[in-house]
């Protein structure tokens, strides 16, 4: 739901709540709407009345997991699927998603690197550190792909980034789905970085199947690590106060402004 304040004018994110809060509200409406919004993102909606009161009383707070909740969300799935987890990694990737909630897709990445890198069946911390982490593995991933491609294709994977990552104002990247068809002309590339587990595609009505990457962690990294002569990075699309104000690509190393409109 963060979306609509991330990648939404003004006057349309007015125009949306406007429109479900009259369905919500009309006599004897049987509408009743769900929504997911971001904690760092709870305030938007309040701003807007008076769907910021329908807000208010119907909010249900999902708190972060607890320690034990974690453990178990790691340690249960690789014990059915035949697999066994050590004490040492169990209790690190605990202390990591206590201090980052939000790394949980992160986190699956991260176990099913682990699962290929663990021919015995056993997940280990050596091996998790040597793979960099949870956002290491997800950077020695996307660096590792990225390079295998052509000066062409790395291009493409820029603008394909570009569609889906904005930051806002307050600089923190945030996903932004894209439609199979709004991503046509990348459709090779997406399969690839899908198969790598670095972009989702979600089944959707009519088929659209909307893309997106597996998490905010991945709008930060850089593909080219400190010894690499490449620093590309991902490209970026800055949203000031709910506009697309234009977009700043990393390239080579510099930051390349463009305007345009959106």
């Amino acid at each position: 739901f963060e979306e609509l304040f991330t990648l939404s004018p003004e006057a349309e994110q007015r125009g949306f709540l406007e429109g479900i809060t009259h369905a919500l509200t009309v006599p004897d409406s049987r509408l009743r709407v769900v929504a997911t919004l971001r904690a760092d993102y709870y305030d938007r909606p309040l701003a807007v009345q008076p769907f910021g009161s329908l807000v208010q009383d119907a909010t249900v707070t999902i708190p972060a997991m607890l320690p034990a909740e974690i453990e178990a969300a790691v340690v249960e799935p690789a014990r059915r699927a035949d697999r066994r987890v050590e004490r040492a990694l169990a209790a690190e990737l605990v202390a990591a998603l206590a201090t980052e909630p939000a790394a949980l897709p992160a986190l699956q990445f991260v176990l099913f690197e682990l699962a290929e890198h663990s021919p015995d069946g056993t997940l280990s911390l050596a091996a998790y550190r040597a793979l960099g982490g949870i956002e290491g593995a997800i950077a020695s991933r996307a660096e590792q792909l990225y390079l295998s491609l052509d000066d062409a294709d790395r291009g493409e994977v820029r603008e394909l980034f570009e569609r889906l990552v904005v930051v806002a104002a307050e600089g923190e990247p945030t996903r932004r789905r894209a439609s199979r068809e709004e991503l046509q002309g990348s459709a090779e590339l997406v399969d690839r970085w899908a198969a790598a587990r670095l972009l989702t595609r979600r089944r959707a009505a009519h088929d659209q199947r909307p893309v997106d990457h597996v998490g905010e962690g991945l709008g930060r990294v850089r593909p080219g690590g400190a010894g690499s002569r490449e620093r590309p990075g991902i490209a970026r699309r800055r949203v000031r106060g709910g506009h697309h104000s234009g977009r700043t690509i990393r390239v080579g190393g510099r930051e390349r402004r463009q305007h345009r409109a959106l």
